[in-house]
């Protein structure tokens, strides 16, 4: 066998001792070790994330066959997300894909944390829901008024929502 053919096998063995899981992302950690914790197999799972990570977002409207994928800061994770796992024979994430279906809604009323949509929904900005402002910004204060779009991120199964946005070409 030569060294080509060896490191051949070899490659082709470790790609079959990756995994995929999918589940909802619980939480994540950046720092020294970033990691995160998905609900999976009806159970937490925490995995470390290979320094080399592909992360995207994929993402379609509501009832639209069309997605998009793309790649996005590690940071951008929300928790609340359904997220697809590739995982390798380390037990490292090397693959990250969090799948959010798109729903815009207009704005009725909004007041610090708080906006309330054109449908009566209420949406208040806590550890279980984020908001991004206009720029791309996570932000505690909901700074849209009555009339502006927002985009809602759904889970595709549970269909909660866990981040909205502000459109950046929605009218002020």
């Amino acid at each position: 066998m030569s060294v080509f053919e060896a490191r051949f096998a070899i490659t082709l063995a470790l790609i079959a001792m990756t995994r995929s899981l999918d589940g909802t992302l619980v939480a994540i950690e950046i720092g020294r070790l970033d990691q995160l914790t998905i609900r999976a197999e009806h159970q937490f799972q925490t995995f470390a994330i290979s320094r080399h990570a592909v992360v995207e977002r994929e993402s379609s409207f509501a009832g639209d066959r069309a997605t998009a994928a793309k790649r996005i800061d590690l940071a951008d994770l929300t928790p609340g997300e359904f997220i697809r796992l590739q995982i390798d024979a380390h037990g490292r994430v090397t693959h990250a894909r969090a799948v959010a279906v798109l729903e815009q809604a207009k704005v009725r009323s909004a007041s610090g944390s708080s906006i309330v949509l054109e449908d009566g929904t209420t949406l208040t900005i806590g550890s279980l829901l984020r908001f991004v402002n206009e720029k791309g910004k996570s932000s505690a204060t909901a700074t849209v008024r009555p009339g502006e779009s927002v985009l809602l991120f759904r889970h595709p199964k549970t269909r909660n929502v866990y981040r909205f946005s502000a459109e950046p070409g929605s009218k002020r």
